[in-house]
């Protein structure tokens, strides 16, 4: 079909996820406190910030936390994503510029490097809010701004500091999102009075951050770096992470390891992109540059952001690989809550940790500088992508090249998940159930089908159809189809899933573990409420329906589809061959001219191998079996048993 193959993973750049700024919608009202602790209920909680939202995040560690005195308990609450989470942390720091919009690109013009002068107990900042929310918070005088968890992170405080920073109540948008964070795009921001893709209203407020709580959870918190490493008396090379690095991004380092600024495309504010090798391939494993005597220590930061290209855990295990291999054993190796965004942000956020954390120099080994290092990994990037084992992988070294096949296995035992997105009645779960059967007789893939009535029914059953409600609905099938898909499975999935953001959500959940695709079932609204098969439009016309998805609220048609089939046009055979081919083609099943597994035989379960197609003969109980003489070689088994 045409226009469909650049919609499948890895076609192209890595897919991204984002769906600009956060949906707006309400949670459950937290736990009852414990005694002594400032968790409190609420009824009301807004997600905002520019990003995905995500869980399982690091925090960067601070020393003074501010409990929620009794006196704020009339503070609303803001659920903010993984960027805004992350810019929280470094802001309570230092290490963003005054004022700046959490989430939002760096402040352009922003050149002094933090200092310890920077880190105040309560910085200015500016925060992108739902706009009942934040007429909210200037009525109370601050928000309270909570984590994926629900945990209360911080507090911005207003109290009149709208007037300290121009341009407060607009909103700009961050440019493009860089290859550093493939699977976290951008899309813009309404500014004061506009809306974003659900129709919600957004302002920018602007306030004093106050830490509440640390965060917990995610990989590599007991890596990340703290204050007791900002400001060092002495300096050190600080290498920062955007991407594994390859064979040419030795001589960075060489000269990051010499304690010198000499490497080519030097940035003036200290961040150093990877330089081209001087030879056409550099060796796996060089000798160390410099003399343990003469060499400077180093330290090595990861993004903690779980959207990132390559996840956390990855890239901690890749980069560790690398300075194995250059010899650097005593290389320390850190996180950071850096969130990558556009490619001049990432730069200047890269250069103000790396200053705060002594670098002298500070390397950044930037995915989106052009270099040839930068390059290299592209066609890397596309070969693993692509599952294919005799792709350009030439310029990793092999261990790290064979850590990343583990974390991205050939596409036939790589995990996916296949989203059937569309209106109630357009075919999907008919058409997911037959392709679901397809799967399980023509190939030896696990296959697990999460049809959206049933999920309703096990999965989601105290939820009911707000807008909130549905996104958790479709979140909880993304957050179960991911852990299918971690573990090698092809999760298929059949909800109406009628929110842009809601579904580039999902696909961030699954791209850390696996694949996503999605198959827009487009059948047009005539076509589904002539069928109607349950009653529903018939219901939602006469008005016994709220917030009916294509009567009384709206299906955001997806422009990322990887194929779309319309079951008005097309039989249902034509549908499921549809859906086959594209499978076929990507290379999560079987082609067409392949050598199928044996049949399994009726009793056997959906997708199980192991059982005969024919049984065993059982052993005479009163007989027992002659043992194989230990010098004959015991007699093969037959090549047309099923289980081989």
């Amino acid at each position: 079909m045409p226009g469909c193959a650049d919609r499948l993973p890895g076609a192209g750049k890595p897919a991204r996820t984002g769906a600009g700024a956060g949906t707006v919608g309400t949670a459950t009202a937290c736990p009852t406190p414990e005694p002594g602790d400032p968790l409190r209920r609420t009824a009301d909680v807004a997600v905002v910030g520019p990003g995905v939202r995500s869980t399982q995040e690091s925090v960067i560690t601070s020393p003074t936390l501010s409990p929620l005195d009794e006196h704020r308990l009339d503070l609303p609450d803001a659920r903010i994503d993984g960027r805004v989470a992350r810019d929280v942390d470094l802001a309570l720091l230092g290490l963003l510029p005054r004022g700046q919009r959490l989430g939002g690109p760096v402040a352009f013009g922003t050149t002094r490097p933090p200092t310890p002068a920077s880190r105040v107990s309560a910085p200015l900042v500016s925060l992108e809010l739902d706009a009942a929310v934040a007429a909210a918070a200037r009525r109370g005088g601050g928000v309270v701004l909570r984590d994926e968890e629900l945990t209360p992170l911080a507090r911005l405080e207003l109290d009149g500091a709208d007037a300290h920073l121009d341009g407060a109540g607009t909103s700009s948008r961050p440019p493009a999102a860089s290859g550093a964070a493939r699977s976290g795009a951008d899309a813009p921001t309404a500014p004061t009075g506009g809306a974003d893709r659900a129709g919600a209203t957004q302002e920018v407020v602007v306030g004093r951050l106050r830490r509440v709580r640390e965060r917990e959870a995610g990989q590599g918190r007991r890596l990340v770096v703290d204050t007791g490493s900002l400001w060092p008396e002495t300096g050190r090379a600080v290498v920062v992470f955007g991407r594994p690095p390859v064979a040419g991004d030795r001589e960075a380092l060489d000269h990051a390891l010499a304690g010198t600024d000499e490497a080519p495309d030097h940035h003036a504010d200290h961040a150093v992109t990877a330089a081209a090798p001087t030879t056409p391939s550099m060796p796996s494993t060089p000798s160390t540059p410099t003399t343990d005597a003469t060499r400077q220590p180093v330290l090595a930061l990861v993004s903690d952001d779980p959207t990132a290209a390559v996840p956390t855990q990855v890239m901690l295990d890749v980069v560790r690989l690398w300075f194995d291999d250059l010899g650097l054993t005593d290389a320390q190796v850190r996180t950071a809550p850096l969130a990558w965004r556009d490619p001049a942000s990432n730069a200047a956020l890269a250069a103000r940790l790396g200053s705060a954390l002594g670098g002298s120099p500070t390397v950044f080994v930037d995915p989106d500088d052009g270099s040839r290092p930068a390059r290299a990994w592209d066609r890397s990037w596309r070969a693993l992508e692509a599952g294919d084992p005799a792709g350009d992988l030439g310029e990793l070294s092999p261990r790290i090249a064979h850590r990343l096949q583990r974390w991205r296995p050939p596409r036939d035992r790589r995990g996916l998940v296949l989203m059937f997105s569309g209106l109630s009645g357009s075919g999907k779960s008919t058409l997911a159930r037959d392709v679901g059967d397809w799967v399980a007789t023509h190939s030896e893939r696990t296959v697990t089908l999460l049809d959206g009535d049933v999920v309703r029914t096990m999965l989601s059953s105290g939820l009911g159809f707000s807008k909130a409600d549905r996104e958790l609905n479709i979140r909880r099938i993304g957050y179960v189809g991911s852990e299918i898909a971690r573990h090698g499975g092809i999760a298929i999935c059949a909800p109406i899933a009628p929110y842009a953001a809601t579904r580039e959500a999902v696909r961030g959940m699954v791209r850390a573990v696996g694949d996503f695709v999605l198959v827009h079932v487009s059948t047009p609204l005539e076509a589904c409420e002539a069928r109607d098969l349950k009653g529903l439009y018939a219901k939602a016309r006469a008005g016994l329906i709220a917030e009916f998805t294509g009567i009384s609220d709206p299906y955001e048609v997806p422009t990322d589809a990887a194929l779309a089939v319309d079951t008005s046009v097309l039989s249902r055979d034509e549908a499921l061959a549809a859906v086959v081919d594209l499978l076929r083609t990507a290379g999560y099943v079987p082609p067409r001219d392949a050598t199928l597994p044996p049949a399994a035989p009726p009793f056997a379960g959906r997708g199980d191998r192991r059982a005969p197609a024919t049984p065993a003969t059982p052993t005479t109980p009163t007989t027992p079996a002659t043992p194989t003489t230990p010098t004959t070689p015991a007699t093969p088994t037959s090549t047309t048993t099923p289980e081989d």
